[in-house]
């Protein structure tokens, strides 16, 4: 069987949303910097990363998924931060607010569950982010840092958290095209 470049997420879907981080998009591409930015069909918060698996694997992992802790619920998008600081950029993401814990507690659910399966536990405690753009160089740290001073508490928009998808991510020249393999909905809040 084939392998394949897989991860889950949850899709960002709101227009309005979108909207603004491309316009964040262009912000951070006018500070001189070399960036590349997430294109706006792809934006997403990373679940789990399963890296390349046989792609024979994908029943099983929808299976184990197939029964959500986590009640579907809304998430706040707010303020820019990046990894691993903002004084040494290398991914620039947007934070949360509201929804954030839920966020973290889906991360968790999914990593333990995924280890069913052999999936490695995460080593690192759970930091929900929306990766916006990755720096490739950094050419100008000052106006870069001035950005992320204006825009630490920007209000971005709402994601409805209401499924989890398990994707394939296929890897081209001019940037990643992502298909979703398997959906699964999360329960409706009581």
């Amino acid at each position: 069987m084939a392998r394949i470049r897989t991860f889950i997420a949850v899709d960002l879907e709101d227009e309005e949303a979108i909207t603004r981080i491309v316009r964040i998009q262009r912000e951070i591409k006018a500070t001189g910097n070399d960036v590349k930015t997430v294109e706006p069909e792809n934006l997403h918060v990373t679940l789990k990363f399963l890296g390349s698996i046989d792609e024979a694997l994908i029943p099983e992992i929808e299976r184990v998924l197939s029964n959500p802790e986590v009640p579907a619920f809304e998430a706040r998008l707010v303020g820019i931060g990046a990894f691993p600081n903002p004084v040494r950029p290398r991914v620039i993401w947007i934070g949360f607010d509201e929804g954030r814990e839920e966020l973290a507690e889906l991360m968790r659910w999914t990593d333990t569950k995924l280890r069913t399966l052999g999936f490695p536990k995460e080593s690192r405690e759970p930091e929900p982010h929306l990766t916006i753009a990755r720096v490739k160089r950094l050419r100008n740290r000052e106006s870069l840092r001035k950005l992320f001073t204006a825009l630490v508490s920007a209000e971005v928009g709402v994601m409805q958290v209401s499924e989890i998808r398990v994707k394939k991510s296929i890897l081209r020249p001019e940037g990643p095209v992502y298909e979703t393999l398997a959906s699964i909905p999360l329960p409706k809040r009581e």
